[in-house]
C-alpha cells in the first residue's frame, strides 16, 4: 500500500510507480524512505549470498558428475573429487585444488594437465557469479533518485474568485506572494546556475540547470536601423525543452511534449526616437518614441510616446561631496503581444512603430527600460545599455579613495532601452524536433494553445504556463533585485563593469525564466501561507490536472529507489537456484532410478564422498560399528546409542591414524560384523557351488 511520506519537506509516494523515462518495463520503480530502502538492500546481499551457495552447488555438482570414473584411480582424482564434494564455495574450491595440485606435483601422472582446467573452470564461474552479484546491486544502484512528489494539495494559483477576492487582497496577498516565488527563482539561478558546486539545494529538480544556447553575435531582432548593432546582439535559446525530461512531469509516450523558449535581445538607438518634455522649469523628462501608449486598450489622444524618464537637473544631482543618499537603478518594462499573429491590444502596453512591429507577429516584444538618475559610475563604461561617460565631479572626499580625488561619472543618457523578441513552441516529442507544433507564438499564444479543450495536451500546457514568468513578468517583479550589476553597487556608486554586461544581464533574465519552468513541480504542494491557500490556490479540475498532481518527479536523496524488474529477477532467478542448488542431488538420483532402475556410479561416488560418509568407511574399516542409516545419497549414518569410534594415535605426529578403542560395545560390534561377514561368505561359497553344479 503506497502512502505519502515525510522524510522531506516535501512530501514524497513511497511505494511501486513506472518512472516514464526509463520506459514501461524498465521503470517500473519501488520507492522507499532511506531507512527501509536500507533494510531491503541488506536483505538483497544476504539473499544474494545464499544464491551464491546454491550457484556453486550446481557447480561443483556438475563438475564432480563429469570427472567421476569407475576404473581406479590414484590419489589426485580422490583428493580432487573430495574438494569438489565438500567445498562449501568457489574461492576455497580454487584454493584447495592449488594445494592439491602443489602437493602432486611430482607424486601424480600429469597432474597440470588433470587439475588446471578445473582450476580454471572453477575461477571462471565464481568470477561470473561475482560479477553477476555486483550487476545485481544495480536494483538500487542503477536506479536514479527521481521520486514522485505525493500530490496529496495539489493545485495551482490563479488570481482568485471575483466573488470572494477584491483588489486589496490581491495587493497584499497575491502579489506580494508572487513576489516571493520570483525571488526564489532569482537566488536559484545565482546559486546553481552560476555555480558549478554541488550545493545541496541544487540537487532538487530533475535537471539542476536548463542549458541554453547562447548567440553573442546575433543579428538584430528588428529592423536594423533601430538596433545600436547590427550583428553584436544576444539570442538565447533553450532549443526543445522535454516536459518530462527536463522540467520533471512523469508522463508516458503519449503526453511527451517538448517545449522551447527564445529570446533575442538587442540595445536600441534612442538617437530619433526621443525627444524633451518640460513640465516646469525644474522638471524635464526624456520621452521615447517606440509607439503610442496603450492604456487599457483605450487610444489616449496626444499620448504619441511609449514612456518618459526624469532629466535630473544640477540642482537635483548629489552634492560634489555629499555621501549620503543612495541611489539606485530603476527598471521597468512595456509589452506589446499578439494572440494567433494579432496584436492583442486588450494586454499589450504599447502599440510598437514599424521598425518594431515586423517583431511582433508571433512573438512578444519587451521593451526593457534601465535609468539611473542617481547612480555614480567609478569607471567610464562602455556597456551599450549602461553607457557612462559623462563626467559627474572630481570628489575630493577621503571616504572615497585615500589621498586624493577620483573621477566619477553618470550615464550618457536618462533611459537606455533593450528590445528583446520572445517565441515559444510547444511540440510533439518526434525526430528531429519541431515538426508538428501547436504553439508557436507568443506568451499568450501559450496560455490558449489552438487546440481543443478536451485533448489532455491542452490541460498539461496551461498547467505550465500557469507558473512560467517570461522575462518580462520576471523584471516586473523583481525590478532592480534582477539585475546582477547591483553586486558591485554601493551607496550610490557602481563599480567597474565590463562592455558586455548587458548580455550577461539579458542571460540572468533568461535564466530566470526558466527555472521558473522547472518550478512547476511547486503545484504539487500547498502554499504555506494559509491566506494564499484559501483564496488564491485552486485544485485540480480535470482528470489530466489529477492526473499531473501526482506525476511531478523531484530528486530526493532521502528514499531509495528499487528497479521491480531487477528486484523480480534477482528474488525468482536467485530462489530457483537455491533450490535447484539443494534439490539437484535428490533430482539426478530420482531420474537416475527411474531411467535406470537403480543410482549410478558417479551419484553413488558423490555419495560415498561426503565427509560425514567418508568418516563413516574410515571406521568401518576399523571394526567400528555397525552404522545405520547408509543408503541413499542423501543419508547421514549413525551408530547404536553409546558406541564409541577410533581415536588418533599420535605416536608419530608427523602420520597419525585412527585409532579402535577396545570396549564390550566394540567387541561386540567386531563380532557382529565378522559374522556379518562370514555369513556373506558363506553365501558366496554357496552361490559358487550352486554355478558349477548347473554347469556339470
Amino acid at each position: 500500500m503506497a502512502d505519502a511520506d515525510s522524510g522531506t519537506d516535501i512530501p514524497i509516494y513511497v511505494g511501486t510507480w513506472t518512472n516514464w523515462s526509463r520506459g514501461r518495463v524498465l521503470g517500473a520503480t519501488l520507492t522507499l524512505t532511506h531507512h527501509n530502502g536500507a533494510l531491503l538492500t541488506a536483505f538483497l546481499a544476504l539473499f544474494v549470498s545464499f544464491v551464491g551457495t546454491g550457484f556453486w552447488r550446481i557447480i561443483k555438482f556438475a563438475l564432480h558428475q563429469c570427472l567421476a570414473s569407475e576404473a581406479p584411480n590414484d590419489g589426485l582424482y580422490h583428493q580432487t573429487q573430495a574438494i569438489l564434494r565438500n567445498s562449501e564455495n568457489g574461492f576455497t574450491s580454487v584454493a584447495r585444488l592449488v594445494s592439491v595440485l602443489h602437493a602432486w606435483r611430482h607424486h601424480a601422472h600429469r597432474p597440470v594437465r588433470r587439475i588446471l582446467p578445473l582450476i580454471v573452470l572453477t575461477s571462471v564461474g565464481t568470477a561470473a557469479f561475482a560479477v553477476a552479484s555486483i550487476f545485481s546491486a544495480s536494483v538500487n544502484s542503477g536506479m536514479s533518485d527521481e521520486v514522485l512528489v505525493a500530490g496529496d494539495h495539489c493545485g495551482q494559483l490563479w488570481p482568485g474568485d471575483p466573488d470572494l477576492v477584491n483588489y486589496d487582497m490581491i495587493k497584499n496577498i497575491f502579489l506580494p506572494y508572487t513576489a516571493k516565488l520570483t525571488s526564489d527563482y532569482n537566488n536559484y539561478v545565482q546559486t546553481c546556475y552560476t555555480n558549478s558546486s554541488k550545493t545541496g539545494g541544487c540537487s532538487f529538480f530533475i535537471k539542476r540547470q536548463i542549458h541554453s544556447h547562447a548567440d553573442y553575435n546575433a543579428s538584430c531582432p528588428f529592423d536594423e536601423k533601430i538596433c545600436r548593432n547590427p550583428d553584436r546582439n544576444i539570442k538565447l535559446d533553450s532549443g526543445y525543452l522535454g516536459i518530462d525530461s527536463d522540467l520533471g512531469f512523469n508522463l508516458p509516450p503519449d503526453l511527451q511534449y517538448d517545449l522551447r523558449v527564445i529570446n533575442h535581445c538587442a540595445p536600441l538607438v534612442t538617437h530619433g526616437y526621443q525627444e524633451t518634455f518640460n513640465y516646469s522649469n525644474d522638471m524635464s523628462y526624456m520621452r521615447y518614441l517606440y509607439g503610442q501608449e496603450n492604456r487599457n486598450s483605450t487610444m489616449i489622444k496626444d499620448l504619441n510616446f511609449t514612456f518618459e524618464s526624469r532629466i535630473p537637473s544640477a540642482s537635483q544631482l548629489r552634492s560634489e561631496d555629499s555621501t549620503s543618499d543612495a541611489g539606485d537603478y530603476r527598471l521597468q518594462t512595456w509589452l506589446s503581444t499578439t494572440y494567433n499573429g494579432l496584436l492583442d491590444h486588450n494586454i499589450s502596453s504599447f502599440l510598437p512603430i514599424d521598425e518594431l512591429s515586423s517583431a511582433v507577429t508571433d512573438n512578444d516584444l519587451s521593451l526593457i527600460v534601465l535609468s539611473a538618475p542617481d547612480v555614480v559610475y567609478s569607471t567610464e563604461v562602455d556597456d551599450d545599455w549602461y553607457a557612462a561617460h559623462r563626467p559627474y565631479a572630481n570628489l575630493s572626499s577621503a571616504q572615497h579613495v585615500r589621498g586624493g580625488k577620483t573621477s566619477l561619472f553618470l550615464s550618457d543618457e536618462p533611459a537606455s532601452i533593450l528590445g528583446c523578441k520572445s517565441h515559444y513552441q510547444v511540440c510533439k516529442r518526434q525526430t528531429p524536433p519541431g515538426q508538428d507544433c501547436f504553439v508557436s507564438g507568443g506568451y499568450q499564444d501559450l496560455m490558449a494553445p489552438s487546440i481543443s479543450n478536451e485533448d489532455p495536451a491542452y490541460s498539461l500546457i496551461l498547467w505550465i504556463t500557469n507558473s512560467f514568468a517570461p522575462i518580462n513578468l520576471v523584471i516586473d517583479s523583481l525590478t532592480t533585485s534582477s539585475l546582477t550589476s547591483r553586486s558591485g553597487l554601493t551607496a550610490g556608486q557602481q563599480g567597474p563593469l565590463p562592455s558586455n554586461q548587458w548580455q550577461k544581464e539579458v542571460e540572468n533574465f533568461h535564466n530566470i525564466a526558466l527555472n521558473s519552468l522547472q518550478r512547476v513541480t511547486d503545484s504539487a504542494q500547498k502554499p504555506q501561507d494559509p491566506n494564499v491557500l484559501k483564496y488564491f490556490w485552486a485544485a485540480p479540475n480535470s482528470t489530466t490536472q489529477s492526473y499531473l498532481c501526482k506525476n511531478q518527479k523531484i530528486r530526493s536523496a532521502s528514499h531509495s529507489n528499487f528497479s521491480i524488474l531487477g528486484l523480480c529477477i534477482l528474488l525468482i532467478g536467485g530462489g530457483l537456484i537455491i533450490v535447484l542448488g539443494y534439490a539437484l542431488e535428490f533430482l539426478v538420483s530420482l531420474i537416475q532410478t527411474r531411467l535406470f532402475g537403480r543410482v549410478r556410479y558417479s551419484q553413488l561416488e558423490w555419495s560415498i564422498n561426503d565427509y560425514l560418509q567418508m568418516q563413516r568407511v574410515a571406521h568401518e574399516e576399523l571394526g567400528i560399528g555397525p552404522w545405520k542409516d547408509v543408503k541413499g545419497v542423501r543419508a547421514i549414518p549413525v551408530t547404536e546409542k553409546g558406541q564409541l569410534l577410533a581415536v588418533l594415535d599420535v605416536q608419530n605426529p608427523d602420520h597419525p591414524r585412527l585409532k579402535a578403542i577396545v570396549t564390550a560395545e566394540n567387541e561386540h560390534g567386531e563380532a557382529e560384523m565378522i559374522k556379518s561377514a562370514a555369513t556373506e561368505v558363506e553365501s558366496l561359497e554357496k552361490g559358487k557351488g550352486d554355478i558349477v553344479a548347473t554347469q556339470v
